[in-house]
């Protein structure tokens, strides 16, 4: 082993960590298959010198060249799909990609593509065949062809996406690179370069562009790496250390079964190996992202007690504050739906600086929101929306959605550490988003629901106070009958006395005969009130329908509560003949009908006058 084969060795083990990590970071995500299948290619197809370097039969090493280069022969169409998946493409070509993948693979174990190998230092590779160079020009335009669409596309955007594709096609200019130099070696049996390590920078680069911001933290991408390579070198390293001083002793003690010995080490090491990275990646974790956990744990916990806040006011404050202090936010504002306005208005916010009243419903921001219905990230998105929430300067824009409603957002600006948002803020982000929507609608619902309690409650009140003051208008009817009877006697006995006074006094000056006439007028005007109020009290009998005059009606009731319309300043004018206005009905229920009519519209005269 050399140079050559262990850095193919370090690239191969590079690109089937950040597959194997990638793919299970998303396994039902289409970005992380084609990623993953991708870089595994990468990684299989670079793992060949390294193969070639420790298999020392001739025809097994030609076999496992042409096993190798069957799985090489998809890596232009897997690099193709992961374009696709980029860029949001849809193609047919990639079918006719896949059947020239499927030709170069079988041709693979044919002499027409790989004739033999070659296993010398500092080159191991293959002998090309007389097809050979059909697949060099299939993998060389198809990996032109996608780094020309990418560069197009690129022209067209700003932001990170653009950042994104430029790394992208960094990345496979750089694998480009790599796979030139190893089909230069097969031919010219020269490697000036080893070409793994652009394979390695490949798979480093383009786990980068893909993963940023999204899936991990370039540390831990790094960290994870690192950890991996010195786990598996320390793994495969001890049995070829162990075969180079035993050797001899192993073939003297066992004979012709003296490979078992470092097999078996081998595969036991392996076994380890897993647990022993498992082991150390927890640990890495939890140095590098003790703070990180910390926060979205906090949030997490906050989320699941939000549904027992019921005031709206207090629910919106509490979840800008929890956020920016935890998860040490710069800035966090809350926008939420209002009917009446019809768009979204600011209803709390935390250190915001310049501040936006509101979002018009009909806005791009809105309808991003309800296309993408997840976290957007204002670099992504801000040359398709308007630019008034620039002032805000934004950088994650979290939707609160509800069976397809927006109930609102949540604006976020950066982290005053100045990191990025990983994937697991974002995660956390959505949890809190989504425990807060079901909170601020049962708010909302709370709320207005103890409004209409209190409306009702109003209502009830006035109810009550109408019936209470119906039954002392009621009792009141009642009593005057009983009344009118007890003070009709003594009425009868001041107007006997003065009628006798007047006509048997005859030394009676003026003065006093004048002072018992009023006493006479006013004595039958009371009793002609007395009689009138027994009449209004009096319960009728039922259908009791009779010819009735109105216009005697009317008379009666304002010569009942003239006096009191008197005292209000209040005049009533009667415009009608004098004649008689016969109808069907019971005289005493329709006077009690004018007196409420009249003492209702007295009592709204005096409602304006105020």
């Amino acid at each position: 082993m050399n140079i050559y084969s262990l850095s193919s060795l370090i690239a191969g083990l590079i690109c089937f960590f950040f597959s194997l990590s990638v793919f299970l970071k998303g396994t039902k995500k289409h970005l992380n298959q084609a990623y993953s299948l991708t870089t595994l290619l990468a990684g299989i197809w670079t793992a060949l010198p390294f193969v070639l370097s420790i298999i020392k039969d001739e025809n097994l090493s030609i076999f496992s060249a042409r096993i190798i280069y069957f799985f090489a022969s998809f890596l232009p169409t897997s690099g193709y799909y992961l374009m696709n998946v980029l860029l949001e493409e849809e193609t047919k070509k990639i079918r006719f990609l896949i059947f020239l993948s499927l030709c170069f693979a079988f041709l693979s174990f044919t002499s027409f593509n790989i004739k033999s190998v070659i296993k010398f230092a500092p080159c191991f590779t293959v002998k090309p065949g007389i097809f050979y160079i059909l697949f060099v020009i299939f993998f060389i335009s198809v990996f032109l062809e996608i780094m020309f669409k990418i560069f197009k596309v690129t022209k067209k955007l700003y932001g990170f996406r653009r950042n994104q594709l430029i790394y992208t096609n960094l990345a496979y200019l750089t694998g480009g690179v790599g796979a030139v130099l190893y089909f230069v070696s097969a031919y010219t049996s020269i490697e000036p370069i080893p070409h793994d390590i652009f394979v390695a920078i490949f798979s480093f680069i383009l786990t980068y562009a893909i993963l940023k911001h999204r899936l991990m933290d370039i540390r831990l991408a790094i960290t994870y790496t690192t950890i991996f390579i010195i786990t598996y070198l320390f793994v495969l390293g001890i049995p070829f250390v162990f075969l180079k001083i035993a050797k001899s002793w192993l073939i003297r003690i066992y004979g012709l079964n003296w490979w078992v010995i470092p097999l078996s080490l081998f595969v036991l090491l392996a076994i380890i190996g897993p647990f022993v990275y498992i082991y150390l990646q927890k640990k890495a974790e939890n140095v590098l992202l003790y703070r990180q956990k910390v926060y979205q744990d906090v949030l997490k916990q906050a989320a699941k007690q939000l549904t027992t806040i019921h005031n709206l006011k207090k629910l919106l404050n509490l979840i800008v504050h929890t956020i920016t202090k935890v998860a040490k936010i710069s800035y966090a504002a809350i926008f939420l739906y209002d009917e009446e306005k019809d768009c979204f208005i600011l209803k709390a916010q935390r250190n915001l600086k310049e501040k936006i009243d509101y979002i018009e419903k009909d806005e791009n921001l809105i309808s991003l929101i309800k296309e993408q219905k997840t976290p957007l990230f204002y670099e992504e998105i801000k040359d398709k929306i308007n630019k008034k929430i620039e002032v805000l300067k934004p950088v994650l824009i979290v939707p609160g959605i509800l069976i397809d409603k927006i109930i609102g957002f949540l604006i976020l600006g950066g982290k005053t550490t100045k990191e990025d948002f990983a994937q697991e803020d974002i995660d956390t982000f959505s949890l809190l988003a989504n425990e807060a929507t079901l909170a601020i609608e049962n708010a909302i619902l709370y709320e207005s629901m103890e409004e209409e309690i209190n409306r009702k409650t109003k209502e009830l009140l006035e109810t009550q106070r109408q019936v209470i003051q119906l039954e002392k208008l009621a009792t009141v009817g009642t009593l005057a009958g009983g009344v009118a009877h007890e003070i009709n006697n003594p009425l009868t006995a001041i107007l006997t006395n003065a009628q006798i006074l007047l006509s048997t006094c005859d030394n009676l000056d003026e003065d006093e005969k004048e002072s018992l006439q009023i006493i006479e007028e006013a004595a039958k005007r009371c009793k002609i009130i007395v009689q009138k109020l027994m009449v209004y009290a009096k319960k009728p009998k039922e259908e009791e329908f009779k010819e009735v005059d109105l216009l005697n009606v009317i008379k009666n009731v304002l010569s009942l509560i003239g006096y009191q319309l008197n005292q209000e300043n209040i005049n009533i004018n009667i415009n009608a003949k004098e004649k008689e206005y016969k109808v069907l009905g019971n005289q005493n229920e329709l006077e009690q009908v004018f007196t409420n009519l009249i003492l209702n519209a007295k009592d709204a005269i005096k409602q304006i006058k105020k």
